[in-house]
């Protein structure tokens, strides 16, 4: 937090939970503008994610996207709750997906890995 510019954290946990929210919108927006402009220059990007079980039995889904430069980032975590058959793990991708701006279905846009 602190080389985000967070030098006096507040003591409260609602308020520390708050500004991790805060900070993590303000990254989730630049990567969806910086993902529209390099759709707009024609670059194409690769997908690989994977499911885990938390220590506390909760099983998730992280998203990673990746640029043919070697560049990654993910999209942060799905929840899973019951079954994840193919059909839902597709569905889960794609409202990711669709909140960063990309398509699964749009070849010259993405392509899965």
């Amino acid at each position: 937090m602190a080389s985000a510019g967070y030098t006096d954290l507040p003591k409260s946990p609602t308020a520390v939970q708050a500004l991790v929210v805060k900070h993590a919108g303000e990254i989730q927006l630049r990567l969806k503008s910086e993902t529209k402009l390099k759709l707009k220059e024609g670059k194409r990007f690769s997908l690989t994610f994977n499911e885990w079980t938390s220590l506390r039995n909760r099983r998730h889904m992280v998203v990673n996207v990746h640029e043919a430069e070697g560049h990654h980032w993910g999209l942060s975590l799905v929840r899973v709750k019951g079954s994840m058959p193919a059909e839902r793990c597709i569905q889960l991708l794609k409202l990711k997906l669709e909140a960063f701006g990309l398509n699964l279905f749009q070849q010259e846009a993405l392509a899965v890995a």
